[in-house]
């Protein structure tokens, strides 16, 4: 009998049971690890700052002067992955009740801001203005001024191009028809300026003690400021009741 020479060899489909199990446990443990740094990625390409996001921010003013009877009420800013997407600037909504005459309308006061120069009709005669070292509008709009259309058509044809970079004024076009928040109903005064590549609007309803002058104060009072968490745009119990 012709013996071998070499050691036996194990049928190559016979694998130790601990080796499938380690080559499921690796592979498994592959999968995972891929799993995690993708969604690390996607959440740094979301959350990181696109170069308009950046400059948008480094711009960011708020006013050092606001009226003591004023209760700050919240606001609304853009989304990242929107920008990101291409589908919207970035801009920021700051908005206060006028603690002093609140009712019936929740009368208040808006400042938006809004990338780029804009340059928006609201509907009613302006008058070229000095304000925040630069020239600017000012508006006075009756309680039919600016306000949605009903008709979805005219709608439709009024906010065309507004999209991607006046969803501060999509805004205010609801907050003028309808009573939530600061619904800056009725008559009201508007300051609308363009300045270090942001846009500005700051309105408010001429509800007492709310003046032309005031207005103007406010907006003169805008200075470099830290841009705001998410926290501080939507603080929780905000306006007059946080007052009271």
């Amino acid at each position: 009998m012709r013996e071998s020479s070499g050691p036996l060899q194990r049928p190559s489909g016979n694998i130790p049971r601990y080796a499938r199990q380690r080559t499921v446990y690796l592979a498994l443990l592959g999968c995972a690890v891929i799993f995690v740094l993708a969604v690390a990625g996607l959440w740094y390409w979301v959350a990181r700052d696109s170069s308009t996001g950046a400059r948008f921010k480094d711009a960011y003013r708020f006013p050092e002067f606001m009226p003591v009877w004023t209760g700050y009420n919240g606001g609304e800013y853009w989304n990242v992955l929107w920008e990101k997407r291409g589908m919207m600037l970035p801009y920021l909504i700051l908005r206060w009740e006028n603690c002093e005459n609140p009712a019936p309308e929740m009368a208040g006061l808006m400042l938006g801001l809004s990338y780029g120069n804009l340059d928006v009709d609201l509907g009613a005669p302006r008058t070229a203005v000095d304000v925040d070292g630069t020239t600017g509008w000012l508006t006075r709009l009756s309680a039919r001024d600016f306000t949605r259309p009903v008709d979805r058509e005219e709608r439709r044809r009024m906010t065309e191009g507004w999209d991607y970079n006046r969803s501060v004024y999509r805004w205010l076009l609801t907050a003028r028809a309808e009573d939530f928040g600061s619904g800056l109903k009725g008559e009201a005064i508007a300051l609308q300026w363009n300045k270090g590549e942001i846009h500005h609007i700051l309105i408010a309803n001429t509800t007492e003690p709310m003046t032309q002058e005031i207005l103007f104060r406010i907006a003169n009072s805008l200075s470099p400021a830290p841009y705001p968490s998410y926290n501080e745009i939507n603080p929780g119990p905000t306006g007059c009741e946080a007052q009271g």
